[in-house]
């Protein structure tokens, strides 16, 4: 795998990507778990909260960059039919799955019918889209009226402490335990590709950009991690959103 000093963009970060993912697939739950500190399973749990909560038709989620489908099997034992979406043929592989549909694609090329998704939910891939504007617009196509999105992904921290601590163990000891179990160049990667993140303000306004209304960002565990949540109007003109964006904060459980 090429050297991961840099930042790829384009074509490049689509392949880089791509390869990336199938290369640490066979242990990337196992990892995933282990430098998350096992809070993962805790913030998917607070995500799926988020996003379900407000709708009133639930016909078909789509994991999108579903990896190996943990968002999946949460919905399905909710018996919320599924369908699965990544980049990665090796991820998808890997998932352990009863139920639900898996389809390898680009998020900015979805191959589902229009308005045809209740909801999308996507865990730790916002960074990782090469356009993120065009994956927001296929996610706004294929959303039925009144449809959602949960974005989750890493955070910023509020707190100097917790900053400083996050910063010590993501950006050092992560690499170093890829280093050690998995794939060296791709947990040297993770830490960077946070450089790709949208801020708050310019997600809002990417979002409104495409149709979105309701557009709202949450922070989870003191700010390690947040989720970007956004709605298609139940209208067909789907207006341009003018909203101030909400910041709501929760503390770690």
């Amino acid at each position: 795998m090429s050297n991961t000093s840099f930042l790829p963009l384009g074509d490049e970060k689509t392949r880089f990507v791509q390869g990336m993912f199938d290369d640490i697939a066979n242990r990337y739950d196992l990892l995933n778990s282990f430098i998350s500190l096992g809070l993962d399973t805790y913030w998917r749990r607070r995500t799926l909260d988020m996003l379900l909560g407000t709708l009133e038709k639930m016909d078909v989620v789509l994991d999108l960059a579903c990896g190996t489908g943990d968002f999946m099997k949460t919905l399905s034992a909710k018996n919320i039919k599924t369908v699965g979406v990544d980049l990665s043929l090796a991820m998808m592989q890997n998932a352990k799955l009863d139920t639900g549909n898996l389809i390898q694609a680009r998020g900015e090329l979805l191959p589902i019918k229009d308005e045809s998704i209740s909801a999308v939910v996507s865990g730790f891939a916002l960074r990782n889209f090469t356009e993120p504007e065009l994956v927001l617009r296929e996610v706004f196509r294929i959303l039925i009226p009144g449809g959602r999105i949960a974005l989750l992904d890493v955070g910023q921290p509020g707190s100097a402490l917790i900053s400083f601590a996050n910063n010590i163990w993501f950006k050092h000891a992560v690499p170093l335990i890829g280093k050690i179990l998995s794939d060296k160049n791709a947990y040297d990667y993770l830490p960077r590709s946070v450089a790709y993140l949208p801020s708050k303000q310019d997600f809002q306004q990417l979002a409104a950009k495409v149709g979105f209304s309701q557009i709202t960002h949450r922070e989870i565990s003191g700010g390690l991690v947040q989720v970007f949540l956004a709605s298609k109007s139940r209208t067909k003109n789907y207006p341009k959103a003018r909203v101030a964006i909400n910041v709501e904060k929760e503390q770690t459980q």
